[in-house]
């Protein structure tokens, strides 16, 4: 359940168990244990030096 709400397109757990089989190559049971793992975007801002040589550079038409 936790999975769906990441992912919407896990309604059933039919069609969850369907896709890790495609995944791993094998049946995947009820029973079997698996990893959720999440990503998010990570923001890195520029540094104090990039933005000053944004602010000196020449702009270009």
């Amino acid at each position: 359940r936790d999975i769906e709400h990441d992912n919407p397109e896990f309604r059933r757990l039919e069609e969850t168990v369907h896709f890790l089989e495609q995944i791993y190559g094998r049946p995947v049971s009820h029973q079997d244990a698996v990893t959720v793992v999440r990503f998010s975007q990570v923001y890195d801002p520029p540094s104090e030096i990039q933005e000053r040589l944004r602010r000196e550079a020449p702009s270009q038409n």
